[in-house]
């Protein structure tokens, strides 16, 4: 790493190019992406050094003292700081914002208590204050990784984003800003940060997000969730509490992907699956479904197969299987499953899918009709 002395000299060089006064605010109003101009103007990137100048400085007392840093140490950083915010240097620069924020986990990190004495400044109220505020937001959503902490003190900025959807159109709700807010969202209620209280934030976007929005936010929860007991618990109450609610089809279509990979309780999994399936729409990865009602079939046959028989109502060429894959496997123990009510829903399957066009399915019926505990072979008696 770099020495102290090299450190120094580092700031030295630094120092003078905080106040460059590139970008101008004609220049930022040429933009429409603050995160951008920060990275490619002088003084932008210069703020972003004077950051990337206290982690390092960071970094060097955990490795040579083994603590934290505190204001103390980097007296020379948060001059600066306050000198942009506050202070002699301070103008409505949107690329002085979108700095702030997106380094805004090392600020709380390093001081919690000037850092949010700052947020008032970072993230100011009014309509004529929104391109301020929207600079520090948009580089924080984006660019910086969720921590607990700057979570819980940035409770009422997102509050604010959220209402903020109200007003915003299908592009902006597809944007990555809106997507991360969702994503943001569903990691603070599954850690325990937010509850399903009607006053708490997680019943507020649901209040304000578009159904494509809502639904990201399961899907992430599908792709993401660690697969620990206290974190499927939380997923689980949260589906129960919107499905209460009245949850939009684009919502239980990401069933699919809750049901594939994350570890759920099966009876409760299987009644969400079934009623998941009837929801219309685009088409399911039927074989990642066949996969894993057949690794549930043994001790929850009647769920799996009432699920099944929703699954192949329609055409889809993924019900054109091969012997011996999961949908195959399926219905050959199906069909030879010792309660008749099972084995009747089974051949009804079957003869549906070959209503379809699938006439393969046809060989189970007779391949296994000498494994059907009612069928006997009769005696041939003595012909003598």
């Amino acid at each position: 790493g770099l020495s102290d002395a090299q450190i120094a000299r580092s700031w030295s060089v630094l120092l003078p190019l905080t106040d460059d006064p590139s970008p101008t605010l004609e220049d930022e109003s040429k933009s429409n992406d603050p995160s951008s101009l920060a990275l490619n103007s002088i003084r932008g990137s210069s703020l972003h050094a004077v950051m990337q100048y206290a982690q390092l400085r960071a970094q060097k007392i955990r490795k040579t003292e083994d603590r934290r840093i505190n204001r103390d140490d980097i007296p020379e950083v948060f001059r600066v700081i306050e000198e942009h915010l506050t202070g002699k240097l301070f103008s409505r620069s949107t690329t002085d914002r979108a700095v702030w924020g997106q380094w805004l986990n090392l600020l709380f990190w390093i001081h919690e208590d000037w850092t949010r004495k700052q947020l008032d400044v970072l993230f100011p109220d009014g309509d004529q204050e929104a391109l301020l505020h929207n600079a520090s937001w948009k580089t924080w959503i984006l660019y910086s990784s969720f921590r607990d902490d700057t979570f819980s003190n940035l409770h009422q900025v997102y509050r604010q984003a959220i209402i903020r959807l109200d007003g915003a159109d299908t592009e902006e709700t597809k944007s990555m800003k809106s997507t991360r807010l969702a994503e943001h969202i569903v990691v603070a209620y599954t850690k325990g940060l937010l509850s399903l209280a009607d006053d708490d934030l997680v019943a507020l976007f649901f209040q304000h997000a578009p159904a494509n929005l809502a639904a990201h936010a399961f899907e992430f929860i599908g792709y993401h969730l660690p697969d620990e007991p206290q974190f499927i618990k939380k997923a689980t109450a949260l589906w129960d509490w919107r499905s209460a609610q009245g949850m939009s089809d684009e919502e239980s279509r990401q069933f699919n992907l809750w049901f594939e990979r994350l570890n759920l309780e099966a009876t409760w999994a299987l009644r969400h699956l079934q009623k998941a399936l009837e929801t219309p729409g685009e088409r399911w990865r039927w074989g990642n479904i066949f996969k894993r009602l057949l690794e549930l079939y043994e001790d929850h046959s009647a769920e799996c197969i009432r699920c099944f028989a929703v699954a192949t109502r329609e055409n889809d060429y993924s019900l054109a299987a091969t012997k011996d894959d999961e949908l195959w496997q399926l219905l050959k123990k199906g069909l030879q499953h010792p309660e008749e009510t099972i084995r009747v829903q089974t051949e009804d399957i079957v003869h549906h899918l070959g209503s379809l066009g699938h006439f393969k399915y046809r060989e189970l019926l007779k391949s296994d009709q000498s494994n059907s505990p009612d069928h006997q072979i009769p005696s041939q008696g003595n012909k003598n």
